[in-house]
């Protein structure tokens, strides 16, 4: 616009797509619109740019004529003008700011409109009710001197070039490496499994000092560092709760970077996270607000004089310190926590739901269910071809058997709950019988080895699945060990999964449960899992449906649920196919 006269001012809106100039004279303004209108221009991307001209009450918006006048505005701060163009009637609210009720009438400006039709005067005016600080949110600029940031950057460098083969996650937004434990985006949790990198000594020398000012609580044993190319952003999340402890901290190298937090309930605030500042969230911050970097090349920020002004990206590094959780969360913030126990069904009501959801729907399902179950997963035969010969082998769950008679020298003996299922194992002339896996009819250490498949994940409540497995905890002998397995919530990188088709969901039922759609991802950990009983007789969409009742488990929810008994202690937690398979010896 300076090619074609003296600006008087240019107004700047966070977070719209649109902005205001003002030129002195209205002849320059008019060449402005006459020459750049719907011109393509060059901002580190291709745009076009979109004009609107107002001048002595007159607008002109796509080449068409519209009359405005002022209106009564219940914010005493704004001129309200409604504006008709054609058949249609818009409001438009400017702030006192940019237009004084006194000279609405001789405007020289140029507006450059989004596609909105009504913009809202609260959004302009950042006022309290959309716009806050998060509670827990704290930022200490210049924690490292210059010469320090520029000595971090050299290391992170340095360590980047090192690890980009085996530990540097090449993300879609930004590049990526662990130190201490890495983090598995797939799952968003704590890979125990994965050796990573220790902490390098001029980290933990940062952790000492944020610790002497009371940045940090503990002592972090997880860091993750994240380096973003011009342009890179990370999309907005909330940490997982049960993966990490409350405190976590971020210090900022290289380019500043604006970093927008989003409530909930539509609340939300950016910071401006300059070179060298460290960012500490805690509490609301930490576990209900959303935090993330737009992907942009340029940022809208406020200049030392206090006026908006553009700011480009250049390339920035972020250290995130964080300790991980290893007991389930106990955060107060029950609605946003990914821990199971929040919603605990009634014990009265998990009984029946098992019932009707599980018990029932099982016998009814047995022959076709029963051949769809053939093939044996590779982690449980490698756990029972290890097994030593002439050992007891107890399948708690056993179904139709499947995983007995692969010609090894022990013992096996199963039970169910399903009359259908048992009466086909059976008649395959195995040792079974009908059992509660909550109130196991066997002795104490009766057991050498236990496998249970796809068992516990049909209790509905935590309760009733801590019982389980401390059943068979109390039926394995001294050293003897049992493997357990439950399916995953998270069912990326499946074949399972078929990103195509949109997830759940209905509801159900006296339960009110969502209905799971099957081959697409799990948004609630209780859901109720569809089973169409197919014939040749019968067509597809003519089948019967039956509802089974399923709890989906994060990996440290299964994890801390084993370790909630203190008899065992669980040796290894893996996934396959979408499932959580834990094994734990008895102590």
């Amino acid at each position: 616009f300076e090619a074609f006269g003296r600006i008087q001012s240019i107004t700047i809106i966070p977070n719209m797509s649109f902005s205001f100039v003002t030129l002195a004279e209205v002849c320059d303004a008019e060449l402005a619109y006459n020459s750049l209108q719907g011109s393509e221009i060059n901002i580190g991307f291709k745009q076009h740019l979109y004009l609107s001209y107002v001048d002595q009450g007159s607008l002109k918006m796509c080449q068409l004529t519209c009359q405005f006048s002022p209106e009564q505005s219940n914010h005493s701060s704004n001129t309200v003008f409604r504006v008709t163009s054609n058949c249609r009637t818009r409001k438009v609210f400017i702030t006192k700011a940019i237009v004084k009720r006194s000279t609405f009438a001789k405007l020289k400006i140029i507006l450059c409109f989004c596609h909105n039709n009504y913009f809202d005067p609260q959004v302009l005016m950042n006022d309290d009710k959309k716009f806050a600080t998060p509670e827990g949110l704290f930022l200490k600029e210049e924690f490292v001197s210059p010469s320090e940031s520029c000595f971090l950057m050299n290391q992170i460098e340095s360590a980047r070039q090192k690890l980009i083969d085996e530990n540097t996650d090449p993300l879609k937004h930004r590049s990526v490496f662990h130190f201490g434990y890495n983090f598995d985006y797939s799952t968003n949790d704590v890979d125990r499994r994965k050796p990573c990198p220790l902490i390098p000594e001029y980290l933990l020398e940062l952790v000492k000092r944020m610790k002497v000012m009371n940045f940090v609580r503990f002592t972090p044993d997880q860091i993750t560092v994240n380096i973003y190319e011009p342009g890179q952003g990370i999309p907005s999340h909330v940490d997982t709760h049960s993966a990490f402890e409350e405190d976590l901290v971020s210090l900022s190298l290289g380019s500043p970077v604006v970093m927008e937090f989003k409530h909930p309930d539509g609340k939300r605030c950016d910071v401006l996270l300059k070179e060298r500042s460290l960012l500490v969230m805690r509490g609301e911050a930490r576990y209900v607000w959303k935090h993330g970097i737009v992907p942009r090349q340029v940022d809208i920020v406020t200049s030392p004089s206090g006026e908006l002004t553009c700011a480009r990206r250049n390339k920035r590094i972020s250290i995130t310190f964080r300790q991980v959780r290893s007991k389930p969360c106990d955060c107060p913030y029950l609605e946003f926590c990914d821990r199971s126990d929040k919603d605990e069904i009634d014990d009265q009501v998990a009984e029946r739901l098992e019932n009707l959801h599980v018990h029932q729907v099982y016998d009814e399902i047995a022959p076709h269910f029963s051949a769809t179950r053939h093939t044996p997963w590779s982690g449980v035969t490698k756990f029972l071809s290890e097994i030593e010969s002439g050992s007891v082998l107890l399948d708690v769950g056993c179904g139709n058997a499947k995983y007995f008679g692969l010609g090894r020298n022990i013992f096996e003996i199963g039970c169910d709950r399903s009359e259908g299922l048992l009466q086909i194992a059976h008649g395959r002339g195995f040792e079974v019988f009908s059992a509660e896996c909550r109130s196991l009819p066997f002795r104490c250490e009766a057991a050498d080895y236990i496998i249970s498949i796809a068992v516990i994940h049909h209790l509905a409540n935590k309760a009733r699945r801590l019982a389980a497995l401390t059943e068979m905890a109390r039926v394995l002998r001294p050293d003897g060990r049992c493997l357990v397995s439950v399916w995953s919530k998270d069912q990326t990188n499946t074949k399972y999964l078929q990103e195509s088709r949109d997830p759940e969901e209905d509801k159900h039922g006296e339960f009110s449960l969502p209905i799971h759609k099957n081959r697409t991802q799990f948004l609630h950990a209780d859901v109720l899992v569809p089973w169409t009983l197919r014939t040749k007789e019968t067509p597809l969409e003519s089948s019967p449906v039956y509802h089974r009742f399923y709890h989906v488990f994060e990996g440290p929810e299964f994890r801390a649920l084993c370790e909630a008994i203190p008899s065992i202690k669980v040796c290894t937690i893996f996934q396959e196919q979408g499932n959580w398979i834990v094994i734990f010896e008895k102590q």
